[in-house]
């Protein structure tokens, strides 16, 4: 998992935007070896890696902390920083996460932070970013919401947690694919 920016700017073409954490784990103990050498892979290419304990928790934080700010900055128009400036997206943006956060809890997951805060410590770090799913929505690109948004809601449906702001986030950015 890694929280590196990068833009697509044509055929075989990607430009490094930012520099972010990555992280390797695996979701049984039988990989440790592997994840140890993939680690090291990464090092030696220069990505500083940390090999996380929980890598479904991590995993789960990032998709919180996405699905706060990555469908509303897309929708609204608006910078990382922006989302939580206004009244609007950041009541959006606390109601998506926290439903999440329910979502994370049900399925037996120990959240490593706070996602609420972590979301908006990241939005203030990235604050002039326009996130990848507002560049794909402008750009008509297929977007990740189905991944983010998508699976709050799909994994709410299997565990019997309401996720109406996650369905609403995910059916906008949808239909304004198809406007595009």
């Amino acid at each position: 998992m890694t929280s590196h920016g990068a833009l697509i700017e044509g055929f075989g073409m990607v430009r490094h935007t930012g520099v972010g954490e990555t992280v390797v784990g695996s979701l049984t103990s039988r990989q440790e070896g592997l994840v140890s050498e993939c680690k090291g892979v990464f090092d030696r290419a220069g990505i500083q890696t940390r090999i996380s304990e929980d890598i479904a928790a991590d995993v789960w934080l990032k998709t919180l902390v996405n699905a706060g700010i990555n469908a509303i900055g897309a929708l609204y128009e608006k910078t990382n920083g922006q989302v939580f400036e206004d009244e609007e997206t950041s009541e959006l943006a606390e109601n998506a996460i926290s439903e999440g956060e329910l979502v994370a809890k049900a399925a037996g997951i120990t959240l490593p932070e706070n996602p609420l805060e972590k979301a908006i410590s990241v939005s203030k770090a990235t604050f002039s970013n326009k996130n990848s799913m507002w560049m794909d929505v402008a750009s008509g690109r297929r977007t990740e919401v189905d991944a983010i948004n998508g699976y709050i809601v799909s994994e709410g449906v299997r565990l019997g947690i309401p996720t109406p702001v996650n369905e609403e986030l995910t059916a906008r950015i949808k239909a304004a694919l198809t406007r595009t």
